[in-house]
């Protein structure tokens, strides 16, 4: 693998034709595909496939041109080391074959028993030092009577080959296991309700990339699921947690939910909506040209309830809706409760039937039926009115390759965000 394959399939990624890919590299779009087929043949994977007439690069082809790009700023380092003061650095195709050449040579000290090792003659890996040394215009190794050193110039200049050589390796590493995608098991556990909006969006396109993969759902309630992670007889969870809205981005947010046991990546937040009868629409008299504030909810209080029962995820958040009534208005929220239960479904069912209103998630007001019947108005942003879905991991544990290619399609599936 060379410095340029990889700055060809970033140049792909970003014109999506050969054709436009070509022009930027001043080749014919034939030499560009041929390029693409041989080093497909060398990786033996497909890096791009076509969609909708444009080139889209596949799993394999993801994974390594994200290492693409961190080699390209590897070699930007590098420049500025090697040349402080050009706009415009010599370029040079570095390999992965002249790269371990360069290890070698520094691990033997001589370059005589360096060429043993690598099955190449002498001379031609003094003709790449030559050209390496003219190149950097510094040498890079200095003879003394030990054998080869590095010059402290060449020091520093291998801190970037080790960089470089890190990259290859952990291509070749990925795309192993790549290759073991094609059997394997990943074990997720989900809350129940969750899981009867998020698994039907997600499982079907993952199947279709990788159908050897077998999938393992297993349902139960947040706390039942971490420890299940804990003693590892999941690979991760997709979890609700309460919004910390005081904390102030992601980073603050991942640090309060993690423990010595589990860590978290945040996938999004999710608003929670007032449910009524369609029929109490007049009844009620909501605003239904804003997201409705505490003043609103407070005209509620003789109105009853149907609500999620206690200890239940959606009940601490309700019950923060309620607290914050409380604080944006000084007058205490304490609606009528008239029964609760811990099924989304038979809340909402309760709802359509007219035992009262409820506070929902927004995933949750269609789920397993469509009702036309009810009506859902939006929160203010005052009422914290919200959790968050987010991924949870054992701390010590890292993710296997078919676990990061599960939530890579949650990302291409859903509107959201996740780093691992």
């Amino acid at each position: 693998m060379k410095r340029n394959q990889l700055e060809m399939l970033i140049t792909l990624e970003k014109c999506t034709t050969m054709k436009d890919a070509a022009n930027i590299l001043k080749k014919n779009p034939s030499t560009i595909g041929r390029s693409l087929k041989s080093l497909e043949k060398e990786l033996e994977c497909c890096l791009f496939q076509y969609s909708k007439k444009q080139l889209a690069p596949s799993p394999e082809g993801k994974m390594i041109l994200e290492y693409a790009h961190t080699f390209t700023k590897v070699i930007e380092e590098m420049n500025h080391f090697l040349f402080p003061a050009s706009s415009q650095p010599a370029y040079h195709n570095w390999s992965e074959q002249e790269i371990e050449h360069l290890l070698m040579i520094r691990k033997k000290k001589n370059l005589s028993n360096a060429a043993k090792v690598l099955f190449v003659s002498q001379p031609s890996l003094s003709q790449m030092l030559n050209t390496l040394n003219t190149y950097c215009s510094f040498p890079i190794f200095e003879t003394v009577r030990s054998g080869l050193h590095l010059t402290m110039q060449g020091e520093t200049f291998f801190l970037y080959i080790e960089k470089m050589h890190s990259i290859f390796q952990n291509i070749h590493q990925d795309l192993e296991e790549f290759q073991n995608l094609r059997l394997g098991t990943v074990k997720i556990g989900i809350p129940i309700n969750l899981g009867s909006h998020l698994i039907p969006l997600i499982v079907p396109a993952f199947l279709k990339r990788f159908p050897g993969i077998k999938l393992r759902i297993l349902e139960a309630n947040s706390q039942k699921l971490k420890n299940m992670l804990k003693e590892k007889q999941v690979d991760f969870c997709i979890l609700h947690e309460n919004t910390d809205t005081a904390m102030s981005g992601k980073e603050s947010r991942i640090n309060n939910y993690n423990d010595d046991y589990i860590r978290y990546q945040i996938c999004y937040d999710e608003s929670f909506f007032l449910v009524i009868p369609k029929k109490w629409r007049e009844r009620l008299l909501l605003p239904e040209n804003r997201p409705l504030e505490a003043q609103d909810l407070l005209k509620l209080s003789h109105i009853p309830f149907v609500l999620i029962a206690k200890r239940q995820p959606p009940r601490n958040v309700i019950q923060r809706i309620f607290e914050n009534v409380h604080i944006l208005t000084g007058v205490a929220f304490n609606p009528i409760a008239c029964c609760s239960a811990k099924n989304m479904e038979t809340i909402k069912r309760l709802v359509l039937a007219e035992t009262g209103i409820t506070f929902l998630p927004e995933s949750y007001i269609h789920l397993y039926s469509e009702q036309t019947d009810l009506i859902s108005y939006p929160l203010s942003d005052s009422l914290e009115g919200k959790w968050t879905i987010a991924i949870a991991l054992p701390q010590e544990t890292s993710m296997s390759r078919s676990s990061k290619e599960f939530i890579e399609v949650m990302k291409e599936t859903l509107p959201i965000s996740v780093q691992y």
